[in-house]
């Protein structure tokens, strides 16, 4: 995590906190005045605090920084302290104020550092040195280094931009074939609709057919181009049509191979995504997604849920329709190029409990009793029913979402200008 904040005392008060509860440990300061025993709280917001003030036109002057490690490194505080202090001057804050606390509420060794990016001469210090590409490089060479077990995927290759799929305007498998070079062998994915989330973003989608068909049965698989909505386009290319192997079975090996890689960021992830609540709620989806984005963390919503309605079906059927679990995200996790389904999260990272957690529910069904959102006779209908199917309102209620996520930017660029205005006023 590498998060620019404007609070310093909340970034600061989060970690303290984790102190008092027992979940972590302070690990020392960088470029403070006082022995590290004697430093009190307000100790380390005033250094901060004074070097911040220098520079009055960021906004942005706080820098809250994550390392994480693998589970099966033992690490001790004073080599996780070392290990601080050699990452910092690559990232071009050798000189500033910083502040090394220990979590312990992870399954796996990680710390936090918080600091500043303001210089003691009032300049900033760039974002360049903390991109996602290069924090990787320096946490390969860390780990080789240190002789650590690798938390991210060390390759680290520079690929040529690859181009979503625009349909009818070069060959639709030569388009395909250039996305699938590109994913399969840079994401880690578990499942076939863990891999679709990733696919999507680039228009292309991987189909088995239904569960009663003959293509299913016979462990069949295709590609298809999507339109700018998600919806198939074109028609069907068998797996068995491109020269790479990028067939069924291979899909499948990929899957069990990937598990590992995803186990690694799990936590990581689910401490990004506790982070947008933990400040304040966020008051939209789109806003949320958009914090969760600055993290290099993307929510995709599938056009075709998992848990979709199955076609009619014969008595002698097999196909059992699964629980409702609350699913409705993927999350893509461009740092570590992992994909997982919100339910591998865990429960509270479900759609259904981000609507919940951020209190998106309760204010959807309000806009829809008041009149302000435009509904579908379907949505309705759905939304009259006392008891109304869960997985159909949760779809319902993220697509109203968008709706909702209008209103809220129109509600910010009208506090916008009024601040603005007022600002002009006082000038005068």
């Amino acid at each position: 995590m590498n998060e620019p904040s404007r609070d310093v005392r909340q970034t600061l008060l989060y970690n303290e906190q984790k102190l008092e509860q027992g979940q972590a440990r302070f690990l020392g300061a960088f470029n403070y005045w006082q022995e590290d025993d004697r430093l009190t709280f307000d100790d380390k917001l005033r250094r901060l605090q004074k070097q911040m003030v220098l520079n009055e036109r960021s906004k942005a002057k706080t820098v809250h920084l994550s390392l994480n490690f693998h589970p099966d490194d033992q690490l001790t505080d004073k080599m996780m302290h070392r290990i601080a202090s050699e990452f910092m001057p690559k990232i071009d804050f050798a000189d500033q104020p910083a502040l090394v606390y220990r979590h312990l509420d992870a399954g796996h060794p990680h710390m936090h550092i918080v600091t500043t990016n303001i210089r003691p001469d009032g300049s900033r210090i760039k974002n360049d040195l903390r991109s996602p590409r290069h924090l990787m490089e320096i946490c390969a060479e860390l780990e080789n280094q240190h002789r650590l077990t690798p938390a991210f995927r060390k390759i680290i290759i520079q690929r040529q931009s690859v181009q979503r799929v625009q349909y009818g305007q070069m060959p639709t498998k030569t388009s395909i074939s250039q996305v699938l070079d590109h994913v399969l062998n840079t994401f880690a994915y578990t499942s076939l609709d863990e891999l679709n989330a990733i696919l999507s973003l680039y228009r292309v989608r991987a189909d088995r057919g239904r569960e009663e068909s003959l293509m299913y049965r016979s462990r069949g698989l295709y590609y298809r181009a999507l339109d700018d909505n998600g919806r198939k386009i074109g028609a069907p290319i068998k797996a068995s049509a491109f020269d790479q192997d990028w067939k069924l079975d291979y899909l499948q090996r990929r899957f069990v191979a990937n598990q590992s890689l995803q186990q690694e960021q799990l936590q990581r992830v689910r401490t990004m995504i506790d982070w947008t609540f933990y400040k304040e709620t966020p008051d939209s989806l789109g806003e949320w997604k958009n914090q969760l984005m600055r993290e290099k963390l993307r929510v995709v919503t599938p056009v075709v849920p998992a848990q979709r309605k199955r076609q009619q079906l014969s008595p002698s059927s097999s196909i059992i329709p699964a629980a409702y679990d609350g699913h409705g995200f993927f999350y893509v996790d461009f740092l570590s190029n992992v994909v997982f389904r919100d339910t591998v999260l865990g429960q509270k990272y479900t759609a259904d409990a981000i609507l919940q957690r951020a209190g998106l529910d309760q204010t959807i069904q309000r806009l829809v009793a008041s009149q302000e959102l435009t509904l579908t006779p379907k949505d309705r209908t759905l939304l009259q029913q006392s008891d109304p199917e869960p997985a159909e309102k949760l779809r319902t209620f993220l697509r109203l979402s968008h709706q909702h996520d209008r209103i809220q930017d129109l509600k910010r660029q009208e506090a916008q200008k009024l601040r603005q205005t007022h600002r002009l006023r006082q000038s005068w």
